[in-house]
């Protein structure tokens, strides 16, 4: 049985929450990675439901607060069919027989684990099967639904006929015979359709089809018959096939439209197969096939990495890959959290041996996430505490003809090896833990330390300061940050404190009192990644900023893309308006950096210029660029 599958949701009902993690941990033993809730009442039963419904319930017998009797009713009165193993003192076949009885699904005692783990082995493989059977019931049913618009659609004739009488026929059939509605011919006599010199060879052919069950495979399923309808006779190809409806078995009779041809044919069954035909949205089949294909491609890439032989001055590598698949659907959260699962996922595959792929499963990643997330806030906590933190810094350059040093200050952290881990991976974590605030600080601290050393040797330089969301809901901040500019003596505009639009967006009351405060320190504040959401000027109505740092996607491919020239125009355009000064983030070549000139934008910052280093050595005189 595979990890996955040992992961087990359940509630269990026991008197003490000790009493139900002493029966988590017999699973555990066994081999299962158990996720419970508690629950001693019929409050926390209903309230442990609505959270998440569990793949099992594990009930503890006589308890005086909840019974099994009220639990089988609960679960009746929400149409939940649970596996339910009551629990108890002893399982003889008396008792077993009283709680089965009662709607368990067994009886097991708490002297017999083993007995328990048996039993759950067989109750999870009959809730796959269960699940599996749900699937396909569900797909049967998209199925037939499709099948049924597929006749509703068709221009071929079409009508379901049991014991000789019409149950179904499609608006093309009921055309061709004269019929207003279904209404009307069903229960109709498939025999009043056929002209009386044809009723009786049509009878013959009908009483031999319907004794012949191997008719289909003999290839006798047509008759050329001639016709009745309120408009007159007509000849017609009837060709029968064996069919259910609505579950029922019944006989297709198809007259075919010789003017549609294969391809059109071919192109409708192609369309039906993936998409609505009310809405025109693509439908489960769509997406199932869609998900598979991901896999797919995912399972080959990783083949193909694996087949792959490297060679790297005169020696031959090989390596293999991990790869982790997040699922998006409508009930999915940020994008942020979406692509920390798929990555979950990824550290899911490497830590079962590597070389696979796995899709993020939330129940079956869960302890590995909490494992990986306690590693990262052990070595963060290392690194706050072993100054195993440092800066790195990437000039901000003019392109105004100013000469001052503006420089943005850059995290970066050191592994217990002395290599650098990039903020990408350990600040997600510390967003989590609650350590980022402590981290935010650090830097600060270390920033103005460095700014006002190098002040005093001359240089006017102004550092760019990177705050998290949460820091801003810091009310205590602004008066630390005050006492860390008088204690180094630096003047207070000397500092840019850069907050991230989003963050601005989502901490809007924390972030507009904090520039407020600050402001009235005379710091400098900048909104980063301007443009990156649809309300971004409606924030500046809030958010007095000093800079506004265009957001880097409108940046990139700038010369070749004219939807991002209008957006980076219009921004420079209205920033101007407001007195603001305006950064290009992420510049990386010299085309972008012409368009950017023409349009009067303040600073540029980015790769085209230098990458971000630990030394403040870049030469901002006049033409550097």
């Amino acid at each position: 049985m595979s990890k996955e599958q040992q992961t087990l949701r359940m509630i269990i009902i026991e008197e003490t929450q000790n009493d139900a993690e002493a029966i988590a941990n017999i699973l555990r033993g066994a081999g299962y990675a158990v996720r419970f809730m508690y629950a001693k009442n019929q409050v926390d039963l209903e309230q442990s439901l609505d959270q998440q419904l569990p793949d099992l319930i594990l009930c503890a017998q006589e308890l005086e607060a909840l019974d099994l009797t009220q639990v089988v009713s609960l679960l009746r009165a929400r149409s939940l069919d649970l596996p339910l193993i009551a629990i108890g003192a002893s399982a003889d076949e008396s008792k077993v027989i009283e709680a089965l009885r009662a709607g368990a699904t067994d009886l097991v005692s708490f002297d017999a684990p083993e007995h328990l783990r048996l039993v759950l082995v067989r109750e999870q493989r009959n809730l796959e099967m269960q699940r599996a059977l749900n699937f396909y019931r569900a797909g049967h049913k998209e199925s037939e639904r499709r099948c049924r618009s597929l006749l509703d659609s068709s221009r071929d004739s079409i009508a379901y006929v049991h014991d000789g009488m019409h149950i179904y026929a499609n608006r093309s059939y009921l055309d061709m015979f004269g019929f207003e509605n279904l209404d009307e011919i069903e229960g109709t006599p498939i025999m009043d359709m056929v002209a009386g010199e044809d009723q009786g060879s049509f009878k013959e052919f009908l009483r031999t089809y319907g004794k012949d069950d191997s008719a289909d495979a003999s290839g006798d399923t047509s008759l050329d018959v001639k016709c009745v309808s309120a408009k007159g006779g007509f000849k017609a190809k009837m060709e029968f096939s064996s069919a259910t409806i609505d579950g029922e078995p019944c006989t297709q009779i198809v007259i075919r439209d010789q003017a549609i041809g294969d391809k059109e044919l071919e192109q409708k069954l192609k369309y039906l197969s993936k998409q609505d035909v009310l809405t025109g949205l693509y439908n489960r089949q769509y997406f199932m096939e869609e998900l598979e294909l991901a896999v797919n491609d995912a399972q080959q890439l990783r083949h193909a990495i694996e087949e792959h032989i490297l060679d790297i001055e005169g020696r031959s590598l090989t390596i293999t890959t991990s790869i982790g698949i997040s699922l998006i659907t409508d009930s999915s959260p940020s994008a942020p959290e979406i692509l920390s699962r798929a990555d979950l996922a990824c550290e899911v595959a490497r830590s079962s041996g590597g070389n696979r792929v796995h899709l993020h499963n939330p129940v079956a990643d869960e302890q590995v996430g909490r494992e990986r997330e306690q590693q990262w806030n052990h070595l963060i906590q290392e690194a706050l505490v072993e100054d195993r933190f440092h800066l790195v810094y990437q000039p901000i350059v003019s392109l105004q003809g100013e000469t001052d040093e503006k420089y943005e200050v850059l995290l970066r952290m050191r592994d217990s090896e002395g290599e650098d881990i990039r903020p990408g991976q350990f600040l997600p974590v510390a967003l989590q833990t609650g350590q980022i605030a402590e981290i935010d600080r650090w830097v600060l601290r270390k920033a103005i330390s460095v700014l006002a050393e190098r002040r005093r040797g001359g240089a006017n330089t102004v550092f760019f300061i990177k705050l998290s969301g949460p820091t801003l809901d810091d009310h205590e901040l602004p008066i630390w940050i005050n006492q860390q500019i008088k204690e180094a003596r630096l003047a207070s505009d000397a500092i840019v404190l850069e907050i991230a639009e989003a963050d601005a967006s989502q901490y809007l009351k924390g972030a507009k009192a904090f520039v407020s405060a600050v402001g009235g320190l005379h710091c400098k504040t900048s909104l980063e990644h301007f443009g990156s959401s649809p309300n971004s000027f409606q924030l500046l109505k809030h958010l007095p900023v000093d800079y506004l740092k265009i957001d880097g996607k409108f940046i990139h491919n700038l010369m070749r893309d004219s939807d991002n020239q209008a957006v980076v125009k219009s921004i420079v355009d209205v920033a101007r308006s407001m007195n603001k000064l305006c950064i290009a983030e992420f510049v990386e070549d010299a085309s972008s950096l012409t368009v950017l000139f023409q349009y009067g934008i303040h600073y540029i910052q980015g790769y085209f210029l230098a990458e971000p280093t630990e030394g403040l050595n870049y030469d901002f005189t006049e033409g550097s660029i």
